[in-house]
């Protein structure tokens, strides 16, 4: 495939890019990586429609091409670096981008790049590759699991890149020393646009890529808390539950559940008022995720009812949490409304090697009654063969 066929595949991916990140942009909550992305697209446009020009007419301008063309590409891949930092919320001040773009085509009109491609190539291959290895380094420092495929699509066409480019970047030098490597450079720099080719069209199909499962997890999150709290909900309680408690039991380690519920929370919302009442929600929901592991996962389980999973904690352990959270909440003060004296019931439950995640539930259910029906302000832990639970 000859190097003017490639610019028009070029200038088709640039065409399709563009409009269909800023589509995106337009239809989504405007996220700015996308706007950086949709620019990134327009500089490789422009670029390719240079290039066709370029190779199409006699009469181009060098300050339009290769000068502006070149420019163009090492924007490209400026833009999509800026575009991944806006996407892993990193601060990029424009001034930057706009100094580092007049910086390139500054260059590109110096007497020494004017007077050789050559020349060209020796300035501009370092800044791309130099470009690629960042947006690979930032990559792998931001490596988010649940978007693990489609980095590793972007670590392949960032490396990819830079390799391609560092071999023609070394094979220009060779030719300048006078070192003969047996590679033609016009084969080795036809080969090198088509591999541009290729990291570009693997690039734009991640970037959109990127876009739609960013929608799915928020689809995923959205549907898996609750709207007040922030916190997991019934709707994939069964589905975690099951997991923890398989894998407690696959490392021989008890899995504990700790059920509790706002003592008096009619009442709250009676005398307050039900925003002070989900304002008191919230506050008990904060207080207790202050109180647990990064690993523990709390749900609501009801109106003012909340499940908490203690992996790999047996019962001695899930009662002194159990506690610690019944102590801070009834020490804290609501700040919406001091007067309103917030306390809770707790119930625990703990289970070993061949005990139902629902089982648990029922126990810690159980043993909430009997802290309920003993006083309130308590935490019982369930104890068979008593079927209330013992305090």
């Amino acid at each position: 495939m000859d190097v003017l066929t490639l610019n028009f595949v070029n200038l088709y991916i640039a065409l399709a890019a563009s409009s269909m990140l800023w589509l995106l942009y337009r239809t989504e909550a405007k996220p700015p990586y996308l706007q950086y992305w949709t620019f990134a697209g327009i500089f490789l446009l422009l670029n390719a429609s240079l290039g066709v020009l370029f190779l199409t007419t006699d009469q181009m301008p060098y300050w339009l091409a290769p000068a502006g063309a070149n420019t163009c590409t090492i924007g490209f891949h400026l833009l999509l670096l800026a575009g991944f930092c806006r996407h892993w919320q990193r601060p990029i001040a424009l001034f930057w981008l706009v100094g580092v773009v007049m910086l390139v085509y500054a260059t590109n009109l110096s007497d020494f790049a004017q007077a050789s491609l050559s020349n060209r190539l020796l300035l501009n291959f370092p800044v791309i590759v130099s470009l690629s290895l960042l947006s690979l380094v930032l990559l792998l420092r931001h490596w988010q699991k649940p978007l693990h495929s489609i980095y590793l699509m972007f670590a392949l066409a960032f490396g990819l890149n830079a390799a391609q480019f560092s071999l023609r970047w070394a094979v220009v030098v060779a030719n300048q020393l006078h070192l003969d490597l047996g590679i033609s450079e016009q084969l080795l720099h036809s080969l090198g646009f088509f591999g541009l080719v290729a990291f570009e069209l693997v690039i734009f199909s991640g970037c959109i890529l990127l876009v739609k499962r960013q929608q799915q997890l928020a689809l995923q999150h959205a549907s898996e808390r609750d709207q007040l709290t922030g916190i997991l909900n019934r709707n994939s309680l069964e589905q975690k539950l099951h997991a923890e408690v398989q894998r407690c039991q696959r490392a021989g380690k008890c899995c504990s559940f700790i059920m509790f519920d706002i003592d008096y929370f009619k009442q709250v919302n009676d005398r307050f008022g039900h925003i002070i009442g989900d304002a008191a929600i919230c506050h008990v929901v904060k207080v207790t995720t202050e109180q647990l592991r990064p690993y523990d996962l709390m749900f609501r389980y009801g109106g003012e009812e909340f499940l908490v999973c203690l992996p790999e904690t047996a019962a001695a352990e899930a009662v002194h949490i159990a506690n610690r959270i019944r102590s801070h909440i009834e020490h804290s003060t609501l700040a919406d409304c001091p007067q309103a004296q917030l306390t809770v019931s707790v119930g625990v439950a703990s289970g070993g090697l061949h005990t139902l995640w629902h089982h648990l539930v029922s126990e810690a259910d159980q043993a909430l009654y009997q802290a309920k029906h003993s006083g309130r302000n308590q935490s019982c832990l369930f104890s068979a063969p008593q079927p209330a639970g013992v305090c």
